[in-house]
C-alpha cells in the first residue's frame, strides 16, 4: 500500500446488538474485535473517534 492511499473505518456502537442470522458470516462479537483491534494500532496509524 502506498503511503497516500487512506483507508476508512466505520463503527456504530448500534451495531453489535444486530444478528443478521445463525447462518451469516457477520458476527455480532466480530466487529467488536474488529474495533479494538483498529484501536489499537492507534500508535502507528492515524485514528479518529468520533
Amino acid at each position: 500500500m502506498r503511503s497516500k492511499d487512506r483507508i476508512s473505518y466505520f463503527y456504530d456502537g448500534d451495531g453489535g446488538s444486530v444478528c443478521f442470522g445463525p447462518n451469516h458470516p457477520m458476527k455480532p462479537h466480530r466487529l467488536c474485535l474488529t474495533r479494538h483491534l483498529v484501536l489499537s494500532y492507534g500508535k502507528k496509524m492515524e485514528v479518529f473517534v468520533c
